[in-house]
């Protein structure tokens, strides 16, 4: 792994600035340190949230037994694995006053657990909980539909299974979005808004 490489890997894998579309980031070490000191236009008027994804855990475990996350978890996603390969993104979902583990009992969930085992045969799914904070903000129904929004249109298309927000997200707000833990292939730097170097 080159130079260039190791920072496209360690540093940003996605930014989304000024306009709600994806674009191929430069190659050039020097564009990208400048692209990644960007500020808000607007230092007041953007959003800074943290998601700390946990260990993915069996996805029959969650549904049956519950998580030690259900209560401070507001994201979770649904991954699949085949042996040792790198798990697949397949489905982000916002549980904003529900536990996570009661949102896969549901309907929906049991007639899309059952096409994932379909269409994805030998392959593990997990769970992951996303632990949301705001820097100097409260989570609030809307930011929490703002960032699962972002996380969809930002996850890779090949598996994805959600089917809103994958080519139009529709925020409207700022946000600079972090992601840790287990991120399992999502991004470790999203940015809405405008942003600009002096």
């Amino acid at each position: 792994m080159n130079y260039t490489e190791k920072i496209l890997s360690n540093i940003i894998e996605y930014c989304i600035i000024s306009l709600p579309v994806k674009f191929r980031l430069s190659q050039d070490p020097l564009e990208l340190k400048a692209i990644m000191s960007f500020e808000p236009l607007f230092k007041d008027d953007f959003w800074e949230v943290h998601i700390k994804w946990t260990r993915p855990r069996a996805y029959e475990r969650v549904r049956d037994e519950g998580s030690d996350y259900d209560d401070s978890a507001c994201l979770y996603y649904i991954c699949a694995q085949f042996s040792t390969g790198q798990p697949k993104v397949l489905y982000i979902g916002q549980t904003y006053q529900q536990s996570v583990s009661l949102r896969l009992q549901q309907p929906d969930h049991k007639n899309r657990y059952a096409a994932f085992v379909r269409n994805y045969p030998k392959h593990r799914f997990s769970v992951s909980h996303g632990i949301v904070s705001i820097v100097d903000g409260h989570l609030t129904q809307r930011r929490v539909d703002d960032v699962e929004r972002l996380l969809i249109y930002a996850n890779d298309p090949e598996h994805t299974h959600n089917v809103q927000h994958i080519y139009q997200h529709g925020v409207s707000g700022s946000y600079v979005i972090t992601n840790t833990g287990y991120r399992s292939g999502l991004p470790r730097y999203l940015r809405l808004g405008v942003f600009v170097e002096y």
